[in-house]
């Protein structure tokens, strides 16, 4: 708005005004002239709460706090004052005033507004924390009135002095003014032509009258700084002239016309030769334009200059002299102006006008330029005046152009004209973006190829190795460098798995078969040191593109790791219904000991038996208990669940299953056992077990007699990638002989159950 408003905060103003009166002040005029620096030291009590757009800007503040400090700081006395009328209307209970207040803008001028001061009415009580003055421009009026004298006389100098047609409009009255002059360019004499508007709109050209209006209609709204037009005018013999009709219009306070005075000037000569130079130039932009090929055309008479003073210098030698001086041709390209291109050119380029390519020349120049100026140069100075070849550019994105160009300096009337240089572009970018594409995608498929965990060969009709990817090389032991040219039964050796026989490689079934040819089960590849793999694979033929068989790719896939887990699949299947198996033979078996170590405590509990057999029968009663233990442990193998633990004191345990294991055998035992071993969370069952298969194992490995250490002490262990051990406490047990060993065929079996 061009109402310049502030809304300020008086309720500090109004605390101290309530002051006053609970003093005893009763005539505040007076007050005001006893105190006279009280204005002053009030002033700032004001706090600015808002502003608009229009006073930061004539106040020249940054922002709000900025405008809060400028008040502050470059108050004036007309200022001060109009702050003392405030508070008298305060004072005596009123709530809006009205005054003219003049000031100095921050441009230094004066300025001459009238300032309106209100205090808005909340639910019937004036609120002093938003009250609202605003400031009209009372300067603009005043102008306006100057102005208007100003204009007049110059009208009355204009219709007298200037040989254009003078015509003016009066808004409020709508009379017209048409000078004679203006008459007589359309071939009327003053007499002849009366004044009045329809005269003047129905002579202007039907296809003229619209424009002619908008021009109008937009200065006389305000989007238009001045009205200017150019149309054609029918003359008294039916003919058109052209007029420039230029006009200005006076506005009153509210932005509406009140009077316009304009001048008629007769262009017919000037329009008809611009009409004949338009029509040759729009040929020259038809083949310009419409051209297949880019062309930029370069003013390059700072070009010229430059060589003509290096001749005058007395340059002899051009590449001498640009050896001599590194550097020298960034500044000629720098100084080279663009002057037009075609629509080629834009497209070659991505830009959307000739001033984002004029804007962007620095980006789309590269250092190939600086080659082509330096080619463009010698040839001038060998006499030649044009150069081409390949060049790399610059579209407005930064993606790179390559293309054909052809550069030449026109001969106008037997000289060089440098203001108007052409450069003609071949875009190249797709032949060269094409084979690129075909490079980087043969790149990417050898990338492929070699980060294939398959092995992959090809091979010519021969059979010779024409590729080999890093997976085919380690699984062959054959490298690229020694593979390529060999056949390829010699880096590819397979083997059947069972019988061992030589099987030939599918190449050659495959190239005359036109069909892939799947590898047979249980292959076997052979590596170039003899280790043997496992190997799934399928042999295809390769064609060209008018299906000719021009090769054979094989692809091997190493299967070893998943033959073996198959393996392991089976092994675990087979455990599975052993276990079964053994859980019913545990059952029974359980039934038998019951009869049995039933007998046995009836007849321990006889004492003459006792007396007479009771070594034997607590011997017998401990291998009942230990058959006990292991039919609990074929139960827990079979169920697959998991061991009783319990506290054991396993010296005790340990010493016993060894003892027992040992009976009747050649085998000595010595035992080492650390003192204050901890207490061991183990299935005292199967622990006994373990102990006494070891000592089984070992009397069995030194059938004429030896030693076994066992030893056992605390440890405590930090977790390791060598062991599956948590951290914590654990207690060792060592089991040595002086036996002769497994052998390694049942290395692999030793935790099997049976």
């Amino acid at each position: 708005t061009p109402v310049a408003i502030v809304e300020e905060d008086f309720s500090n103003v109004v605390a101290w005004l309530s002051d006053l009166r609970r003093q005893g002040v009763v005539d505040f005029p007076a007050y005001l002239s006893f105190h006279p620096g009280i204005l002053e030291e009030k002033f700032p009590l004001v706090r600015v709460v808002a502003a608009n757009h229009t006073v930061l800007r004539v106040s020249g503040a940054r922002d709000l706090a900025d405008y809060a400090r400028l008040i502050i700081e470059t108050r004036t006395s007309e200022v001060v004052n109009a702050f003392a009328a405030q508070l008298i209307v305060l004072w005596e209970g009123g709530t809006e005033m009205t005054r003219e207040l003049r000031y100095r803008g921050v441009d230094g001028k004066p300025g001459h507004s009238l300032m309106h001061w209100s205090v808005p009415n909340e639910d019937g009580s004036p609120d002093h924390t938003r009250v609202q003055v605003a400031f009209t421009d009372l300067g603009v009026l005043r102008a306006t009135e100057e102005r208007l004298r100003d204009v007049e006389d110059r009208w009355r100098l204009a219709v007298i002095s200037i040989n254009a047609g003078i015509w003016e409009y009066n808004f409020l009255t709508e009379e017209v003014f048409l000078s004679d002059r203006w008459k007589e360019i359309i071939g009327f004499l003053p007499s002849e032509l009366p004044d009045t508007r329809a005269e003047f709109s129905a002579r202007i050209h039907p296809q003229d009258a619209q424009r002619v209006q908008e021009a109008l209609d937009d200065y006389l709204t305000g989007r238009s700084d001045s009205y200017s037009a150019e149309f054609r005018m029918r003359c008294k013999d039916g003919s058109y002239k052209w007029i420039l009709s230029r006009a200005r219009a006076l506005f009153d306070a509210a932005g509406k016309p009140q009077r316009m005075v304009g001048a008629h000037s007769d262009i017919d000569v000037r329009k008809r030769a611009e009409e004949a130079l338009r029509s040759s130039e729009e040929r020259y932009r038809g083949l310009f334009e419409n051209s297949p090929a880019a062309v930029l055309e370069f003013d390059l008479r700072g070009l010229r200059a430059w060589l003509e003073e290096m001749r005058a210098a007395g340059v002899v030698d051009f590449d001498a002299y640009v050896r001599s001086h590194p550097g020298l041709f960034e500044g000629i390209i720098a100084g080279a102006v663009l002057v037009d291109v075609n629509r080629e050119a834009l497209h070659l380029i991505n830009a959307k006008s000739k001033e984002e390519a004029i804007g962007a020349l620095p980006r789309i120049l590269t250092a190939d330029m600086l080659n082509v100026s330096h080619s463009l140069c010698h040839a001038i100075w060998d006499g030649r005046n044009e150069i081409e070849g390949e060049v790399v550019i610059n579209a407005i994105d930064g993606s790179p152009r390559r293309a054909f160009y052809r550069w030449w300096v026109p001969s106008m009337k037997g000289e060089l004209n440098f203001a108007w240089t052409q450069i003609v572009l071949v875009d190249l970018t797709g032949i060269k973006r094409t084979e690129e594409a075909l490079a980087a995608e043969r790149e990417r498929l050898s990338v492929t190829l070699r980060a294939m965990v398959e092995g992959v060969i090809t091979t010519d009709m021969q059979g010779a190795v024409l590729f080999i990817n890093e997976a085919a090389s380690e699984l062959t032991g054959w490298s690229e460098e020694i593979a390529i040219g060999r056949r390829i039964d010699e880096v590819c050796v397979l083997r059947h798995e069972k019988t061992h026989e030589s099987l030939p490689t599918p190449v050659t079934a495959a190239i005359t078969g036109h069909v892939g040819v799947e590898l047979p089960a249980n292959t076997v590849l052979m590596d170039r040191q003899g280790g043997p793999r496992l190997v799934e694979g399928r042999c295809a033929p390769i064609h060209d593109t008018h299906s000719y068989a021009i090769g054979a790719v094989i692809v091997l896939r190493d299967v070893t790791e998943s033959a073996r887990l198959e393996g392991e699949i089976l092994r675990a299947s087979k455990l599975e219904s052993v276990g079964i198996l053994a859980g019913g033979i545990a059952h029974d078996f359980n039934n038998l000991l019951a009869v049995v170590m039933g007998n046995l405590t009836l007849a321990m509990l006889d004492s003459q038996v006792m007396a007479a057999a009771g070594r034997w029968l607590q011997d017998a009663e401990r291998g009942v208990m230990r058959a006990r233990d292991l039919t609990q442990q074929l139960l827990t193998f079979a169920r697959g669940g998991e061991p009783v633990r319990s506290a054991v004191r396993l010296p005790e345990v340990v010493r016993e299953a060894a003892n027992f294991a040992l009976h009747g055998s050649k085998v000595r035992c010595d035992f080492e056992m650390d003192d204050n071993l901890w207490a061991a969370e183990v299935d005292k069952g199967q622990i006994g077990q373990v102990v006494q298969n070891l000592v089984i194992n070992a009397i069995q490995a030194t059938p004429d007699g030896g030693i076994m250490h066992i030893t056992m002490r605390n440890e405590r262990l930090h977790a390791s990638a060598s062991r599956p051990l948590v951290d914590g406490d654990y207690l060792c047990v060592e089991i040595r002989d002086t036996g002769s060993g497994i052998t390694p065929e049942h290395l692999p079996h030793i935790f099997d159950p049976y």
